[in-house]
């Protein structure tokens, strides 16, 4: 059975879909840690012009962050937030 070539045939497309689907999920979680990333780099830009640079402990807990919705809600807060820890603390 397994040197019929319909098996092998089936083997094949297998094999591409899988590799396929790798591709893709792969593609995705890069565009969403380089997204994460942007939004950080950003953060840390704008941040920096309204509070001054971030001490060690703040730009640890921004990098930290991997929740994608919590740093767009930080990236909103930017201009209403009075300082690092305010803007860090945001939920």
């Amino acid at each position: 059975m397994e040197e019929s070539s319909t098996y092998q045939w089936v083997i094949e497309k297998g094999m591409e879909r899988g590799i396929e689907k790798g591709r893709q999920e792969g593609m995705e979680k890069g565009m969403e840690k380089g997204s994460k990333m942007v939004l950080k780099e950003s953060l840390i830009d704008i941040g920096a012009i309204r509070f001054g640079q971030p001490d060690a402990a703040a730009t640890a807990v921004l990098n930290s962050v991997d929740d994608m919705e919590r740093l767009a809600r930080m990236r909103h807060r930017l201009l209403d937030a009075a300082n690092w820890d305010d803007l860090l603390g945001t939920p």
